[in-house]
């Protein structure tokens, strides 16, 4: 681990290389937005969450469909807005791989972390 620490630490920092842009699918977001809802449908983790969560928030003297739809559909546009900023900032985080000063830090962090872990290990021995 120390030797690839180091191989990292002392690496070019070669930015990520350009790729051209793909062609414009018009039935591809589409597609893509289906695949999204269903695997967030299917996702055990998710189904887990609201069926924990949700019961919590619903007066069950009042209409429990109108309100799980509320709280359906509140939580949908704020997951909505978080995966759009998480997408802007892995716009700007792509976009700062690409410069070599940015590659070269990276190697430089991710090196030493492997170096520290190793020598961590090392000194754990037990």
């Amino acid at each position: 681990m120390i030797f690839l620490g180091l191989r990292t630490f002392l690496g070019k920092g070669e930015a990520f290389a350009e790729f051209p842009a793909p062609a414009v699918n018009t039935g591809l977001g589409r597609r893509l937005l289906l695949r999204g809802v269903v695997l967030q449908a299917v996702n055990p983790k998710s189904l887990i969450f609201f069926t924990a969560l949700l019961p919590q928030f619903i007066d069950p003297k009042g209409p429990v469909g109108w309100q799980v739809l509320i709280l359906g559909v509140s939580s949908v546009v704020v997951e909505f807005f978080v995966l759009c900023g998480y997408g802007l900032f892995a716009g700007r985080a792509a976009g700062l791989a690409k410069e070599p000063r940015y590659a070269r830090l990276t190697n430089r962090l991710a090196g030493a972390c492997l170096i520290l872990a190793a020598t961590g290990v090392a000194l754990a021995g037990k």
